[in-house]
C-alpha cells in the first residue's frame, strides 16, 4: 500500500462512532475539526444524540448594571444569533428562563422554533416564575414536534401562578412527561408511557364533548404535585396497562379504593407520605393486588393508638409474588411479620429495643433468605448485640442498610460470623466514631461498597456540624424530611469567580459520561462562543 495511505478512511462510520464513545466531550469536539467526514458523522448522523443543545437564559446577575434592560436584550440576540447560524441537528434542547427574560423570549423561540424543535426527542424546560407568559407558546407547538418522546418540565418558582386558560399538551409522540410545576394543564397524548404531575392532569378537560382519553399504554405513574382539583377512582380505568405507581402527595377521597379491580396489572406501588388511619381501607384494598411485586409505605398515623391494633388489618398474604417490601417508619408489630410472604427478598423495617428481639426472631426464623434489609431505630440508638447475632443468620444478604443508630469504630468486631455475600453496606443518617470502621473485610470478604448518606461523623466533623459524605447512596427511600427547595444549588466549596454565576450560559452537554459543566463559556466571550456554535471545517 501506498505509504501516505490513511487508513482510517476506510474505517465505516459504525466503527469510528465507537471510538468516538470513548472519547470525552473535550476529546469529541476536538475530533469534529480533524476533517469534513467526522464532522459530520459527530454532529449531522444519529451520533449527535449524544449532545443536548442548553440555552441557559436563568439571569443570576446580582448588580444593578448587570439588570440594565439593553444588557439582556443583547444576551437574547446574541443566543438568538447562535441559534440561527448553527447547522446541527440536535435530538435535545434544555431551556431555562426567568421572568425578566420573558418578554424576549418570542424573537428567541422564534429563530428555536421550528428549525431546532423539528429534530428534537428531548425537551427540557425550566422556569423561575415565568410558566404563565412562556409556556403557552411552547405548549402550542408541541403538536409539531413529531419526534419528541420525553418532554420535562420544571418550574422553580415559588410565586401563586394566575392562568385565564388551561391549555391541553397535545403530542401523538411523545411517551414520557413530567410536569413538575403548579401550572394547570390537560394532557391529550395516547401513546404516553410515563407520567410524573398532576393526577387531575389527566382528567378531560372541563366542558369537553369528547370521550374521556384511554391512557392504553400508560405504565408508570408519580404523582408528585398537589392537584387543582379532585379526581375520583374512575380515573384509573383509564390505565389499564399501570404497572407502576409512586404517590408522594396525600391521597384524595377514595381513590384507592377499588384499585385492585382497575389496576390489576399493577407491581409496585409507593407511598412517600404519612397516611391517615382514616384511609387504612383503600390501603387495605391496595392489599389485594396479587401481581404486586413492590410496595413502600412511608408511615402511618395511628391518631393516638400506640397498640397499633389497627395495623393488623394490613394482611400481606394475598400479595404471594410479593419481592420488595419497605415499611418505613410503621411501628411494626409481630402480627404483622407474621403473614408476610415467603416471596419477600428486599426487606425494610423500623426497631425499637423494646420490639427488637421477638421482631428479629420472626425475620431470622421466616425471612432467613433476605438478600437486602433496612432496618432503622424509632430513636437514634447503637445497635445491640441481639442485631449483631441475627445478622449472620442472613447468610444470602447482599445489602446491608442502617438508619438512625449509632456505630462505633470497634461495633462490627463483635459479630460472631462473616456474612459472605454481602457486597454493600450503607449508613445513613447515622452518627458514626469514623468512617474507618474495623473488621470489615473480615466480617464481610465481598464488600465493594461502603456508603454515607447525610451521616454525622465525629472524626470529620467541625462545630459539631453534620458532616455530608460525597459516598452517598441516592435519596431517602421513604422520607418527607427532605427539603431540596430553592433553586440555585452551587456545589463549590471556594468564593472565586465562576461566570455560571452572573452570565447564560450556551453549551453542549454530554449525555453519557457527563461528570460537571462539560463546557461553558461566557457570552462577553462573543467570537469564541460563535465558533463553538457551529465546528464546520
Amino acid at each position: 500500500m501506498p505509504k501516505n495511505h490513511n487508513y482510517m478512511d476506510a474505517l465505516p462510520d459504525e466503527l469510528l462512532c465507537m471510538v468516538f464513545d470513548r472519547l470525552d466531550l473535550d476529546s469529541v469536539k476536538a475530533a469534529s475539526r480533524t476533517c469534513q467526514r467526522w464532522n459530520a458523522i459527530i454532529f449531522f448522523s444519529g451520533y449527535v444524540d449524544r449532545f443536548m443543545l442548553e440555552i441557559n437564559l436563568v439571569h443570576k446577575a446580582t448588580t444593578k448594571k448587570q439588570q440594565e434592560p439593553r444588557q439582556l436584550k443583547r444576551m437574547i440576540q446574541r443566543a438568538k444569533q447562535l441559534v440561527t447560524q448553527t447547522q446541527r441537528h440536535y435530538r435535545g434542547l434544555n431551556l431555562g428562563i426567568e421572568p425578566m427574560l420573558e418578554y424576549q423570549f418570542p424573537a428567541l423561540w422564534k429563530a428555536i422554533h421550528p428549525k431546532i424543535t423539528q429534530h428534537l426527542r428531548e425537551l427540557e424546560l425550566e422556569f423561575m416564575d415565568s410558566m404563565v407568559k412562556v409556556f403557552p407558546s411552547i405548549a402550542a407547538a408541541l403538536p409539531t414536534m413529531q419526534h419528541l418522546q420525553t418532554l420535562n418540565v420544571s418550574d422553580y418558582g415559588d410565586n401563586p401562578i394566575f392562568q385565564k386558560k388551561i391549555p391541553t399538551l397535545r403530542s401523538q409522540s411523545v411517551l414520557y412527561l413530567t410536569m413538575d410545576c403548579k401550572y394547570k394543564y390537560t394532557v391529550d397524548m395516547p401513546l404516553l408511557q410515563t407520567f410524573d404531575g398532576a393526577l387531575c392532569a389527566l382528567l378531560p378537560p372541563d366542558n369537553s364533548s369528547e370521550p374521556a382519553l384511554v391512557f392504553e399504554k400508560l405504565t408508570e405513574l408519580t404523582v408528585n404535585v398537589k392537584g387543582w382539583k379532585l379526581a375520583d377512582s374512575s380515573i384509573f380505568r383509564r390505565m389499564p396497562c399501570l404497572k407502576r405507581c409512586f404517590w408522594d402527595v396525600p391521597l384524595e377521597n377514595d381513590l384507592f379504593s377499588s384499585v385492585s379491580e382497575m389496576c390489576p396489572s399493577l407491581t409496585s406501588l409507593w407511598f412517600s407520605k404519612t397516611l391517615q388511619a382514616s384511609e387504612l381501607p383503600y390501603l387495605k384494598s391496595a392489599l389485594n393486588l396479587t401481581q404486586l411485586r413492590d410496595l413502600r409505605i412511608h408511615k402511618i398515623n395511628l391518631e393516638g393508638d400506640d397498640s397499633g391494633e389497627r395495623l393488623e388489618c394490613l394482611n400481606f398474604t394475598k400479595l404471594t409474588q410479593l419481592e420488595s417490601l419497605d415499611l418505613g417508619k410503621l411501628n411494626v408489630q409481630v402480627s404483622t411479620l407474621l403473614n408476610l410472604p415467603k416471596s419477600i427478598r428486599k426487606l425494610g423495617l423500623q426497631i425499637d429495643h423494646d420490639t427488637e428481639q421477638s421482631l428479629l426472631d420472626i425475620i431470622t426464623c421466616n425471612l432467613s433468605h433476605l438478600t437486602e434489609l433496612r432496618i432503622a431505630y424509632s430513636c437514634s440508638a447503637p445497635p445491640s448485640q441481639v442485631l449483631l447475632k441475627s445478622l449472620c443468620l442472613f447468610e444470602q444478604l447482599e445489602v446491608l442498610q442502617f438508619s438512625r443508630c449509632y456505630f462505633t469504630q470497634s461495633f462490627f468486631l463483635r459479630m460472631d460470623a462473616p456474612l459472605p455475600r454481602l457486597h454493600t453496606l450503607r449508613f445513613e443518617k447515622c452518627k458514626l466514631e469514623t468512617k474507618h470502621l474495623l473488621g470489615l473485610q473480615a466480617k464481610f470478604p465481598q464488600l465493594k461498597s461502603c456508603e454515607f448518606f447525610r451521616c454525622f461523623v465525629m472524626t470529620e466533623s467541625k462545630d459539631d456540624e453534620e458532616y455530608e459524605s460525597d459516598d452517598t447512596f441516592g435519596s431517602d427511600l421513604n422520607s418527607e424530611d427532605y427539603d431540596y427547595g430553592g433553586y440555585d444549588f452551587d456545589d463549590d466549596d471556594d468564593d472565586s469567580f465562576d461566570v455560571d454565576d452572573y452570565y447564560p450560559d450556551y453549551y453542549d452537554s454530554d449525555g453519557y459520561q457527563y461528570d460537571g459543566l462539560d463546557y461553558e463559556v461566557s457570552y462577553e466571550d462573543y467570537r469564541l462562543l460563535s465558533a463553538l456554535a457551529d465546528l464546520i471545517p
